[in-house]
């Protein structure tokens, strides 16, 4: 369960909303979402940060939860009854509600997942590396993912590999792409305009997929000889 919890932290903030079901937890924004594997008896949510904070307190194996006579909290004891503390209840935003609906479909019988190849994943995340920290245009803040091939570009480095995911075009925003190293991601499937990566323990990331007009290959190519010539002049002129 910590271990669960601090993956949501990690990856989404402390403030992010934590929603427990009976077949697992899940976290969401608006562009990247979490769900992983865990048996609850609670139905709720709440804000992650607040639950690891008290957790931390308390020993796992002696950890009992439950919701509140009125609902307004999930009360978190050890099984002697000795030391108790509550996290309160929250609600989620209408359009999280929607895409917990898809989150926990996910987790049905019958999905045809791909298998990630090693050297995809890591052109994935070189790619996530080239792309721009989101300052400038949103397309250079993306990594273009093709079925042949994986390119990003910052407007002054450009980067492509020859291994694509065989289906669709689309854009994965950089701060999204970064996160399949950390998890060790073993599968993927498109699904519109989501692109889901598994883990080898049944944990899914969600990342949104954009259509965009990603720029022309020889765009960059252009531009990056141009930035390359200023470069260059620059330096002459120090000298």
């Amino acid at each position: 369960l910590v271990q669960g919890l601090n993956l949501i932290q990690t990856l989404l903030g402390k403030d992010a909303p934590v929603c427990f079901f009976p077949e697992g937890m899940y976290s969401c924004s608006h562009e990247l979402s979490v769900l992983i594997p865990y048996e609850s008896e609670l139905e709720c949510v709440v804000a992650v940060g607040r639950l690891l904070s008290i957790l931390q307190a308390f020993p796992d194996e002696e950890i009992e939860f439950r919701l509140s006579k009125n609902g307004s909290q999930v009360e978190i004891a050890l099984s002697n009854g000795k030391r108790k503390a509550g996290v309160a209840v929250i609600e989620m935003a209408d359009d999280a509600v929607e895409q917990s609906e898809i989150l926990r479909k996910s987790i049905e019988d019958g999905m045809e997942w791909t298998e990630l190849e090693e050297k995809t994943r890591k052109a994935l995340v070189n790619a996530a590396g080239t792309a721009s920290d989101g300052t400038g245009t949103f397309e250079f803040s993306c990594v273009h993912i093709t079925p042949k091939f994986i390119e990003a570009c910052d407007n002054y480095r450009f980067y492509r590999c020859n291994s694509g995911l065989g289906k669709g075009e689309f854009c994965v925003p950089r701060k999204s792409v970064e996160q399949l190293e950390k998890l060790g991601v073993s599968e993927y499937l498109f699904d519109g305009d989501v692109v889901r990566f598994k883990t080898g323990e049944g944990v899914v990331l969600f990342c949104r997929a954009y259509e965009l007009e990603y720029p022309r290959s020889e765009e960059h190519t252009s531009e990056l000889q141009s930035h390359s010539f200023i470069s260059y002049a620059v330096f002459c002129l120090k000298k």
